[in-house]
């Protein structure tokens, strides 16, 4: 697809400051969200197919909009590959109210309009309700964009017959847009092509995929190319940008038809004839930040042998909330993230995709802030270790980020205790206090809360130093009124900035060190419990339910 001849900025919301944010809703009041799945894919493609397609699409679209980019929805919903080891589902309804709260976290910013761009056919449902919900309130809408263009790409493009009218699944047309986008994690010596029987009744009555294809395949993998996956890929975008420009065009946003952003193009509604001759790259490799324990990148049948070699996951709980102006959006994602990869080396957990959205309230006066409510939030926690329990894996250590996320966690874990299906251990950064003593400098702002200081700038620094503008931190030792703690106030009441205490002093070497014992703490601990309550040993009282 042509390239608009100016470049345009990549608004990603997860890896802006809260000033930039705000900066970015003035220009443009829209957002984009990718939602993908973890689901099988046949023994050639990873779990996490649907999720590297979403945000290969948001990121270009973005790049070519000016939307505000937003972190991928990755758990969703998923029943028709439940028998395929690896699959991840949240129910339809829990899925519709974390879309309906991050949009309505948005609003409070003045996001206006949310694009969902949807890369699985299973989530068409809670979309739709979501849509139909918001439109009844008269608020912020969404738009329901589930790859525009994919059906006349198909027919452009791809040479084999269609299994179905409908469905498509790791065949042709998906094994070449991974080959196009993350050739790393394609296997084509594994692919097949596989076409099963249907049932008469199938369609009116759900069926489990694999009562019908043993590969999780439907359709002919292995005529997939790089070259027909780009084209199919830039039609896509294509036909994305030109809905999303049309539409902006004849509903404006509050605020673009006013002040037009230099991205926003109406004239990238007439589509390029050609595909495929002038693609654009992706910023870096999403691949590349991924451990050789990441069971999204598995196929399936690397899960199931991995399930039971292993026995136990764990999963990184962060937020998205404002650090202050020298900080990301997601910092407590990328500290959980990076620890759970040095404990899953440590011990040999399979390690789950992180989860980028949980609860928060003190900062949600900070533009770009998303929070989930503990509701939601518990819901989805006890949908993806039932999803896991499902196949083998009833225990789940959660690397938790965040401390508004502790109440949705405990709660989570006694439900599982209760129900008697699966376990659920809490990891919250144990050890970073004592850490702290022995590594940081300054004082404390407060005696239980930390904030954007000298510890999680440290870390960020050892972690992603391109995400940190030390020429932007500031020191902020705001005064706690006498009733804090015992009422809620929002901390932006307390600190302009978002800070509490001082990241100035920050080093990447002291980042290092809390980190690596952070880490070992959690190691110990993750040993420990398994040396106690040996993977298999325990009884569970219920069997495992999925996810409706």
């Amino acid at each position: 697809m042509d390239r608009p001849d100016t470049e345009t900025q990549l608004y990603e919301l997860a890896e802006m400051s809260w000033p930039e944010v705000e900066n970015a809703i003035e220009k443009n009041s829209f957002a984009l969200l990718p939602i993908g799945c973890i689901e099988g894919h046949g023994p050639h493609l990873p779990l996490r197919t649907d999720l590297i397609i979403a945000e290969y699409l948001g990121q270009r679209v973005a790049e070519e909009t000016g939307g505000l980019l937003l972190p991928a929805l990755l758990y969703s919903q998923t029943w028709s590959l439940k028998d395929y080891p690896g699959t991840v589902s949240i129910d339809t309804e829990t899925l519709a109210q974390t879309i309906k709260e991050i949009v309505q976290s948005l609003e409070r910013h003045g996001v206006t309009r949310v694009f969902v761009l949807n890369c699985h056919a299973g989530n068409l449902e809670a979309i739709k309700a979501v849509e139909r919900e918001l439109q009844r309130e008269g608020k912020v809408r969404t738009v329901n964009l589930t790859l525009p263009g994919m059906e006349e790409a198909i027919h452009r493009f791809c040479e084999t017959p269609r299994w179905h009218s409908f469905y498509i699944h790791a065949e042709e047309m998906e094994t070449s847009i991974m080959l196009a986008i993350a050739p790393d994690v394609v296997d084509m010596g594994k692919a097949v092509k596989e076409y099963p029987a249907k049932p008469v009744y199938f369609g009116p009555v759900s069926i489990s995929w694999r009562e019908m294809t043993h590969s999780g395949v439907i359709g002919d993998a292995t005529v997939a190319t790089a070259g027909k996956g780009q084209q199919i890929m830039d039609m896509i975008v294509a036909r994305t940008v030109a809905f999303i420009n049309s539409y902006n065009r004849k509903h404006p946003p509050n605020g673009i038809g006013k002040n037009l952003s230099p991205s926003y193009r109406p004239e990238l509604a007439a589509v390029p004839e050609e595909f495929g001759t002038n693609q654009t790259q992706r910023r870096g490799s999403l691949i590349s930040r991924y451990t050789h324990h990441d069971l999204s990148l598995m196929s399936w049948p690397e899960v199931e042998t991995a399930i039971n070699e292993t026995g136990f996951a764990i999963l990184p709980l962060g937020v998205i909330e404002a650090h202050g102006p020298h900080l990301p959006m997601n910092v407590d994602v990328v500290i959980a993230e990076q620890v759970a990869k040095l404990v899953a080396d440590k011990t040999g957990a399979l390690l789950l995709p992180a989860l980028p959205y949980g609860q928060t309230w003190s900062l949600r006066d900070f533009p770009g802030t998303i929070s989930l409510s503990n509701a939601t939030l518990v819901k989805i926690l006890l949908d993806v270790a039932n999803s896991l329990a499902y196949h083998g894996l009833r225990r789940l250590f959660i690397m938790n980020g965040h401390l508004g996320n502790l109440d949705a966690i405990k709660a989570a874990e006694r439900e599982a205790q209760k129900e008697g299906y699966t376990r659920i251990i809490n990891l919250n950064m144990p050890g970073l206090p004592e850490a702290m003593q022995k590594v940081c400098t300054t004082r404390r702002a407060h005696p239980f809360y930390f904030h954007a200081e000298e510890a999680e700038t440290s870390m960020m620094l050892a972690i992603r130093p391109d995400l940190v503008k030390m020429p932007k931190a500031v020191a902020e030792y705001p005064e706690f009124p006498a009733e804090f703690g015992a009422v809620s106030i929002s901390w932006r009441d307390l600190t302009r900035s978002g800070v509490l205490g001082d990241p100035t002093v920050a080093t990447a070497e002291k980042g290092r060190l809390l980190i690596d014992m952070v880490a070992t703490q959690a190691a110990a601990i993750v040993q420990a419990y398994n040396h106690d309550h040996p993977i298999g040993a325990e009884q569970f009282v219920k069997p495992v339910q999925w996810p409706s």
